[in-house]
């Protein structure tokens, strides 16, 4: 009897041996394979990814492929770099279509000198990733279309914008990093910010990576998604995912219904809080002798009839009763230095947003013209 145990137990432990060497063996395979996946396919293009390589390519004419994947690579590969007060910024990053300075700017096309040349008309622009520009090229930008057109209409080259758009930023986080520039010694003649968009879609007033970091103080250590990372990273597991995701389309739900988005408690106080840090900003400005300019941003949930590539857009749903408000209000009231962009959709066959939410090239350009001419209008310059 004894005997027989001993044998069964070495069996087991020879089968459990051999498929461990054989797993081993199979993912040691797979991982070359990872890596050659990598660079032929778009893993680091999450927008390639959620709506195929077809749809994307039709809304980039002219573009060849591979170029077409460098700009989405750079585009969303990047990561975030912690940044007081704000919490997080753009990384400094050199691509071959996406370029960040290590001050923390965009660069734009003939992008000027930090820190700003003291007699230099400088104008910083504030807003979130469609301010920054995801998904165009630097000189795709809204700020670099702006001071393309600024410097052609008053003819100026000494016209100089810095863009400080940055990923999933909304007003408040803008009027931080504005306050933090000043504090810094670095006064521009005029600020811009761009918003909207994310004022709604942070409707409780909570950054992005907000709960991250407060779970850093709490020193909480969720061990089950320290597994869950573990496992998704062995070559195995992302061998099958791919395989599995291989013509099949992502769901992704509604995380409430969307009747409670058209809750306006909670627009009210969106806007309320985007008032205030008007307010606070054109203070803060006043007594630097800084111009101001307030831009309320196009979005796809308001008044636009045009191509959508997806209808689900969970939080952004927020803005579609949202902007119907601050409409209302700001036909009401009197806004200084506020120029109402959120009617701004242009019929036409080129394609106003690439992706969910960012503005194309066209757009971006649309936008900016339409800045620059309110600027001359008001002979802010």
């Amino acid at each position: 009897m004894k005997n027989n145990l001993s044998s069964i137990y070495n069996n087991i432990a020879i089968i459990c041996f051999n498929t461990f060497i054989i797993f081993l063996l199979i993912n040691f395979i797979l991982y070359p394979i990872i890596l050659i996946k990598r660079n032929i396919t778009n893993d680091s293009n999450v927008v390639m990814n959620k709506y195929g390589e077809h749809t994307i390519a039709s809304l980039y004419p002219n573009w060849k492929k591979g170029e077409l994947n460098q700009l989405l690579k750079e585009t969303w590969s990047r990561n975030f770099s912690f940044e007081p007060y704000t919490m997080f910024k753009e990384t400094n990053f050199n691509g071959r279509y996406v370029n960040i300075d290590k001050n923390g700017f965009r660069l734009s096309k003939n992008q000027s000198p930090w820190p700003p040349v003291v007699d230099h008309y400088n104008i910083f622009i504030f807003g979130g990733s469609t301010t920054f520009g995801y998904g165009v090229e630097d000189h795709q930008t809204i700020a670099s279309h702006l001071q393309s057109f600024l410097r052609a209409k008053v003819k100026n080259e000494k016209i100089c914008i810095y863009n400080f758009g940055r990923g999933y930023y909304f007003s408040e986080q803008e009027r931080i990093l504005f306050e933090l520039l000043i504090t810094s010694g670095y006064c521009p003649s005029m600020a811009i910010f761009i918003d909207g968009l994310n004022d709604f879609y942070h409707y409780d007033g909570k950054p992005t990576f907000y709960s991250n970091l407060s779970k850093s103080f709490k020193n909480e250590f969720e061990l089950s998604k320290c597994i869950t990372n573990v496992l998704l990273s062995i070559p195995v597991i992302k061998f099958i995912k791919w395989i599995l995701r291989i013509n099949m389309k992502t769901i992704v739900k509604n995380d409430i219904p969307e009747r409670n988005y058209n809750n306006t408690k909670i627009i009210n106080n969106v806007i309320k809080r985007y008032l205030n840090n008007k307010t606070i900003i054109q203070a803060v400005a006043r007594s630097n002798s800084i111009k101001t300019l307030f831009v309320w941003q196009p979005v796809p949930t308001y008044n636009y009839s045009g191509q959508k590539l997806e209808l689900n857009f969970s939080r952004h749903t927020f803005s579609k009763y949202g902007y119907k408000e601050m409409e209302k209000y700001y036909k009401n009231n009197k806004l200084k230095n506020f120029l109402w962009c959120g009617n701004l959709h242009i019929k036409t066959d080129k394609p106003l947003y690439i992706d969910l939410v960012h503005y194309s090239g066209f757009f971006s350009k649309h936008i900016a013209h339409t800045i620059a001419n309110y600027i001359i209008k008001k002979n802010v310059l």
